[in-house]
């Protein structure tokens, strides 16, 4: 594991390689408190404008199991896949 300082110093360095203009999208940081605070302090005092928009996605506990349990990852290393027998799923 890596430390929430140091995963919030290598995003913040990512961001400042990114142009302005570009939109991004955070899948899976912050996952701590603790990130997201210091992700807090490093959008106030960016030098670069930065618009924020925080997008939560509430799932109950009971649907996420069941699509966990019905995902399959092909066992071929080069290839990796991931499918899902979910009705209305597609390969990811």
């Amino acid at each position: 594991l890596v430390s929430d300082g140091l995963i919030t110093q290598m995003v913040c360095e990512w961001f400042g390689e990114q142009r302005e203009d570009t939109p991004i999208i955070l899948d899976g940081y912050p996952r701590t408190v603790a990130q997201a605070e210091l992700f807090e302090q490093f959008i106030q005092s960016a030098p670069l404008s930065l618009k924020v928009t925080v997008v939560r996605f509430m799932v109950p506990d009971a649907d996420v199991i069941q699509r966990l349990q019905m995902r399959y990852i092909c066992l071929n290393k080069e290839c990796q896949a991931v499918y899902s027998l979910h009705p209305g799923s597609t390969q990811a």
